[in-house]
């Protein structure tokens, strides 16, 4: 009896929530994230590639039905080392501060919860957030610290979008927030995974 409740309590501590990838695999993944979310907030740009702005034409005003309920994935891949730091690595978990803003550009941007506010040079201010999850324990935090100092950190997200919003300013910003439900940090030239979060 001792030995199977040691066994049980073994298999609870150690069975990890459901894997990224596991919920990848289940995710509508998004191709072209601008176009698809130039259609949920009901603007399309003319700073769109010719095919997206078109896509976006097709689906504006049906953007956001068309992904209701549904829980989707979206790579980010790397260039947000200026809303990223490193923040600590003890053993087999990390921590890495990051203000969630994603900048799609042409007015439009992502945000993992509603902005704060609009700055005077028309950027979107967000809270700065912290990512803890689960890392290699061969992964030194010198090995982390020097991936994120050096941009080579790319973001994936699995979650589904929530409510658009707008910021007025000289030009309106309109975004829409990404309700997430695991977020996973890679090397961007490796691949290889760094932190994975799941909330």
């Amino acid at each position: 009896m001792l030995t199977l409740a040691f066994g049980l309590a073994l298999l609870t501590a150690t069975t990890p929530p459901v894997a990224f990838d596991e919920q990848k695999k289940a995710a509508v993944t998004v191709e072209r994230l601008s176009s698809t979310v130039a259609a949920i907030v009901g603007v399309c740009p003319d700073g769109l590639m010719a095919d997206e702005l078109a896509e976006c034409q097709h689906n504006v005003g049906k953007g956001a039905a068309g992904f209701t309920g549904k829980t989707v994935y979206l790579n980010l891949g790397g260039g947000q080392e200026q809303f990223l730091t490193f923040a600590d690595k003890s053993g087999d978990r990390a921590k890495l501060v990051w203000s969630p803003i994603i900048d799609l550009g042409n007015g439009l941007a992502v945000t993992l919860e509603k902005p704060l506010k609009l700055s005077p040079t028309g950027t979107v201010v967000v809270a700065r957030k912290p990512f803890e999850g689960v890392s290699d324990v061969g992964l030194e935090a010198s090995d982390l610290q020097r991936a994120v100092k050096t941009g080579q950190v790319g973001i994936e997200l699995i979650g589904r979008f929530g409510k658009p919003w707008q910021l007025n300013g000289k030009e309106p910003v309109r975004g829409v927030v990404f309700e997430w439900t695991a977020a996973r940090f890679f090397h961007t030239r490796s691949g290889k995974v760094l932190v994975e979060v799941n909330r």
